[in-house]
């Protein structure tokens, strides 16, 4: 079973108008996406908790903009 229930992200918040840490924030999002440090995290820590069929894919969304 790959879902279960609604769709939910997790994201990082920014207080409005806090355009240092926003931009900080951001850039550090695109330096891990293309270190595809969440899809090792997630093979790392996780994946073990998850049956065969679940693959990083079904879980993080990396590289993605919603």
């Amino acid at each position: 079973m790959k879902e279960l229930g609604q769709l939910d992200y997790i994201a990082p918040a920014v207080q409005k108008g806090n355009s240092e840490l926003l931009e900080w924030l951001n850039e550090e999002l695109v330096t891990l996406g293309s270190e595809n440090f969440f899809h090792q995290a997630y093979e790392e820590t996780l994946q073990t908790h998850f049956s065969e069929e679940i693959k990083a894919d079904d879980v993080v969304v990396e590289g993605q903009v919603n």
